[in-house]
């Protein structure tokens, strides 16, 4: 017989200590006890008295773990602390787990659980107890299966205390969603119906619901929370469905309005200035995007002269031939070639010597070169600004004009770099997106067909950009500043106007593959021109593909540091960059939202990368554990980059906590993943899907899942010691370096 295995959620929120001891009673004195109880305070729990004495009521016989909710304020990200907390440190298959919960106003009878264990072993997924009114004994549940009309039309009384929840059901559903404060096992119950979870509703009464737990009137956010909900589910609603749900909830079609940040021209003085813009590529098909946009900056009146520096990191022969058309048109652009490259790594030109050959090499070693290049092509000219982009970048003409116009200015106030953002896809690797992503799909498909295909799509602008703002991380997957946008929906707006739903049908159905390359078809990157850029820039070393250099003595001081983990080089060295150029040298480093438009491209098979997956919640980790340690450390001062046994035991420390924070994000990811897989086949009556549905369902399973997280911990201590001990070398040897090479357009 398989083993299962039942956790218990008592969660500890703004109520007296009479109230959850009495909870917690009804556990223990279960006639089946649960294997073990997780007590989960909430932040904003008030009460005075100590939330430990609560414990010395459980016998000792029975396993309890505390914890405090780590996630979004509010039930649901309490009841998510304790469902992570369990997939994080339990070892148990979900499919065998089981996860009851009672909160304040609850209580249990002794044969609750018992009770819940007959229907688990019937290989149900959801248990839903049938509860008691205290007061006047009245029945609460009193049906056999769960009705989703009465779901919709809030006359199913459904609360937290009166279900059991197989894991990997509650785990494909999506956990509690942390953007609502009301409705919230409401929706769950919706998002289960929608995998196909099997629910059933027990005969007999052992929940008792033994405080006043009405609802007089909707606090504001509580009011949100029911727009939400209607909004992502009135389209499995009939006509009359939402007349009742409208009226039990006095809901009104009232949408908040939020004003548009419509930038004007700055108001500050022109200077002129030189522009090099520095590329890595390895395919001119791509690259010739950009230089197309970049040839319409040359027109700028501030712009006193126009270069593109290009370094071959593949297709050289297409890339020199793209570089001499640019040139016979007019504007002045040189590749470095991958001999010149190769002459000069063995020459010890960009620091420790290294064999480049002919192939490919990591962004990280590319990056480098650039750079060092750069300072070369740059170190002799007066008044001159060096823009590095990733060479999948466009450019938005009427943003760029007004944004380049300001460089002089952050220049004049001693910014030696200022980093820009992204619009369009986000510079993520694929499968920290694609769980947000897929949330939308499912909703907008249910959304786009209860409409006729030949009226116009409804533009739901408004809503989006509530989303954005409230959310700034709102198109990531692995957020460490918020989660309660995973389970909000972004919606379809129109890409021309007068566009049908038919249309935006048949252009979602065609792209949905550029999901498996990190393309935002569904949730792009949208960013507001600040106000006043120079009073907006903040202190920042998150670099990526978007680099504005206002001085150059950036690219001559710093490499861009290579951590190498079984022979394989981790990504976010952009950002090791400028964590060391701010804190090693003291540069003054910016960030401001100045975007180009990342615009990837399938040219070739589109598939999600495991290896990228991997370097990057490695990568990741690590500069997120040097950057907390240099922000204590060395803020202010200078860093030596000596590192005593000490320092490198606290960042060891740091980055596996950090690891160990994003790899627990990305297996709920996996998870939810598998269960949007199932509610989106369940939709696809016309098989629209089935291509990219097969594809996703094929990498979305347990073994890649187990890969993913065996070799994210490759990563170990000794690796990492080695990184800090070889990073002084590594900068001081590129730092003195020396290149002999000579440019056409210099």
């Amino acid at each position: 017989m398989i083993m299962i295995v039942i956790f218990t959620l008592i969660t500890r929120q703004d109520s007296p200590k009479k109230l959850t001891q009495t909870s917690i009673n009804s556990v223990f004195k279960q006639t089946y006890v649960p294997d073990h109880i997780l007590l989960i305070k909430d932040y904003y729990c008030q009460y005075p008295h100590d939330i430990h004495s609560l414990e010395t009521d459980i016998p000792n016989h029975i396993p309890l773990t505390y914890l405090k909710n780590s996630r979004t304020i509010g039930y649901s990200g309490t009841l998510n602390t304790g469902v992570s907390f369990i997939l994080d440190n339990f070892s148990y298959d979900p499919k065998n787990i089981y996860i009851s919960m009672i909160t304040d106003h609850f209580k249990w009878s002794e044969n609750h659980i018992k009770n819940c264990l007959h229907y688990i072993r019937k290989n149900k997924d959801v248990i839903i107890s049938e509860t008691i009114y205290n007061n006047n004994c009245k029945i609460q549940n009193n049906v056999n299966t769960l009705i989703i009309n009465d779901i919709l039309t809030c006359q199913q009384n459904v609360y937290p205390s009166n279900i059991c929840i197989r894991l990997s059901s509650l785990l494909e559903a999506g956990l509690f969603d942390e953007s609502l404060h009301t409705l919230i096992i409401e929706d769950l119950y919706m998002r289960l119906s929608e995998i196909n979870a099997k629910i059933v509703t027990t005969n007999t009464p052992t929940v008792y619901q033994y405080a006043d737990y009405g609802i007089d009137s909707y606090s504001e956010i509580e009011k949100l929370s029911i727009q939400k909900f209607f909004q992502k589910y009135q389209y499995n609603m009939t006509f009359s469905q939402k007349q009742a749900f409208q009226k039990f909830n006095c809901l009104t079609d009232k949408k908040n309005v939020i004003p548009i940040n419509n930038i004007k021209d700055y108001n500050y003085k022109r200077i002129a200035f030189n522009l090099v813009i520095g590329i890595i590529s390895n395919k001119a098909e791509q690259l010739n995007y950009l230089i197309d946009d970049i040839w319409l900056i040359k027109s700028f009146p501030f712009i006193e002269s126009l270069k593109i520096l290009i370094l071959a990191n593949g297709d050289e022969y297409s890339l020199i031939n793209l570089s001499a058309k640019t040139n016979e048109n007019g504007l002045p652009c040189e590749v470095i070639s991958q001999s010149q490259q190769e002459k000069d790594a063995l020459n010890g030109g960009f620091g420790i010597r290294f064999n480049r050959g002919c192939k490919v090499v990591s962004i990280a070693k590319a990056r480098t070169m650039l750079q060092r290049y750069l300072y070369e092509f740059v170190k002799n000219s007066k008044n001159t600004i060096v823009w590095i982009l990733d060479d999948d970048m466009r450019l938005n003409v009427e943003k760029t004009e007004k944004y380049l116009s300001t460089l002089p200015q952050f220049k004049n106030q001693g910014v030696d770099v200022l980093i820009g953002t992204f619009e369009g896809a986000s510079p993520n690797p694929s499968t920290s997106g694609i769980r947000v992503q897929l949330v939308d799909l499912l909703y907008n498909l249910k959304w786009l067909n209860s409409m006729d295909n030949n009226s116009p799509l409804p533009d739901r602008y408004v809503e989006n950009r509530n989303l954005r703002m409230n959310f700034p991380d709102y198109y990531y997957d692995l957020s460490r500043m918020h989660t309660a946008h995973l389970e909000a929906v972004y919606w379809l707006t129109p890409n021309c106007k007068g566009e049908t739903v038919g249309q935006s049908k048949e252009y979602l159905f065609s792209n949905l593959i550029k999901l498996f390359i990190g393309s935002s078809i569904l949730r792009p990157l949208i960013v507001d021109l600040p106000i006043n850029p120079l009073d907006e820039a903040e202190d920042s070393v998150n670099r990526g593909g978007n680099t504005f250099v206002l001085n150059s003595k950036t690219l001559k001081m710093t490499p861009n540091a290579i951590i190498t983990i079984s022979g394989r080089e981790i990504r976010r060295s952009d950002m090791l960059w400028a964590l060391i150029n701010r804190y090693y040298y003291n540069f003054k480093i910016k960030k401001v939202n100045f975007p180009v438009i990342h615009n990837r491209c399938v040219f070739s098979e589109a598939k999600m990368s495991v290896k990228k997956t991997i370097e990057e919640i490695q990568g990741s980790s690590i500069h997120a554990a040097l950057k907390d340690f240099f922000k204590k450390q060395c803020d202010n001062k200078k860093a030596n980059l000596i590192f005593d046994n000490n320092m490198i035991t606290t960042i060891c420390i740091t980055a596996n906590q950090y690891l160990s924070k994003r790899l627990s994000s990305f297996q709920l990811n996996f998870y939810r993943i598998q269960g949007l897989c199932k509610a989106l086949k369940q939709i696809d009556t016309e098989n629209n899907l089935e291509y990219f549905l097969n594809e996703l369902s094929s990498f979305y399973v347990d073994n890649v899942l187990n890969s993913i997280k065996n070799r994210v911990h490759e990563l170990s201590c000794d690796q990492i010691t080695n990184f800090l001990n070889e990073l002084k070398p590594q900068i001081d040897s590129y730092a003195s370096s020396k290149i002999d090479i000579k440019f056409m357009n210099s």
